[in-house]
């Protein structure tokens, strides 16, 4: 369990998943299961490196991660300011919206 070191029990939403017996076997097998248990898998492998570091560095991607939030928010702002009340984008202002959305999707990744 990825909290047990903490005291907390709990199960993968795998578990959870199939705790009840009603998905057959294929349902491990489709496309979106492999998508969740490789994203499981991931994510328990972040937490244990993350456990790893010492306080000031987590603090630090902490601090950074929280930086590039506010920023996708800022970006996002400006990207509402360039579209129309009904949602479409004038001419003029399509080259700058392509540019926040690339900075955008630059920051996610």
């Amino acid at each position: 369990d990825r909290y047990a070191h903490r005291g907390i029990p709990c199960q993968s939403s795998s578990a959870l998943l199939l705790k009840d017996g009603s998905r057959d076997s294929a349902d491990k097998n489709s496309p979106q299961r492999q998508q969740e248990m490789l994203m499981e898998e991931l994510s328990k492998i972040g937490a244990e490196k993350i456990a790893g570091l010492g306080v000031v560095e987590r603090a630090k991607r902490a601090m950074l991660a929280e930086a590039i939030e506010d920023r996708i928010f800022h970006l996002t702002e400006e990207i509402e300011v360039l579209l129309e009340k009904n949602g479409t984008l004038a001419a003029q202002n399509r080259d700058r919206a392509i540019e926040l959305a690339q900075q955008t999707k630059g920051l996610q990744v």
